[in-house]
């Protein structure tokens, strides 16, 4: 195992680091303190700092043998992992929900996410649940359950690999549809606003219908 510490000191972008502890540790709110970092990205996993200084997404906790990429703006900062405390370790690891099989889609090596803030529909409301699916045209790139504020959806892009055609290019618009769980429906939000799709790119976005 690891007992020792490494000192990362960032690009602008995206910097790619390797997990090097034997042990998992919680993705903390340590992330959002120093202001340079403004998000992180695993496989189809992601996390971002909220307007709070809360760490917030679908990656908790940092796993042995895993790279991550950590977004940042200010070239020349650095980065160090806490030593994990093998009795503190207080999260427990979250297994995301499976992808219905009508939305199911591939892993690609080329990724987006979007982590959502606010989320309006038309003379309803959405539902713990639900699922927020995302589409290039009409087919699915992406999809996450709702589980409130800051839900991050992945969006894929295409990578050369034949599971991902049709999946997003630079500079695509991501659809993104409500699929109710109790009634079946799917509802398609206004695209309007929505930022387009690049590799590694964290977008903060509201969605309306």
């Amino acid at each position: 195992s690891y007992n020792g510490s490494i000192s990362y000191i960032f690009d602008e972008f995206a910097n790619l680091i390797s997990y090097p502890y034997s042990i998992n540790q919680p993705v903390g709110n340590y992330i959002c303190e120093s202001g340079s970092i403004n998000g992180i990205i695993g496989e189809g996993i992601a996390a971002t700092c909220d307007e709070n200084g809360n760490i917030d997404g679908s990656l908790e906790d940092f796993v042995p043998g895993a790279g991550y990429w950590f977004k940042t703006d200010d070239t020349g900062s650095s980065f160090e992992y806490p030593v994990p405390d093998p009795s503190n370790l207080s999260r427990k690891i979250a297994k995301l929900p499976p992808v219905p099989i009508e939305y199911h889609y591939h892993q690609s090596t080329q990724q987006a996410f979007y982590f959502i803030t606010e989320l309006d529909l038309v003379n309803s409301s959405i539902n713990i649940g639900d699922w927020i699916v995302a589409y290039n045209g009409d087919v699915v790139v992406g999809a996450r359950m709702w589980t409130g504020e800051y839900t991050d959806v992945p969006i894929m892009g295409s990578d050369g690999n034949p599971k991902t055609v049709g999946y997003c290019e630079e500079d695509d618009i991501p659809i993104f549809k409500i699929s109710r769980m109790q009634s079946g429906e799917l509802l398609e939000m206004n695209s309007v606003g929505i930022p387009p799709w690049n590799n590694l790119g964290l977008e903060i976005i509201s969605l309306t219908q």
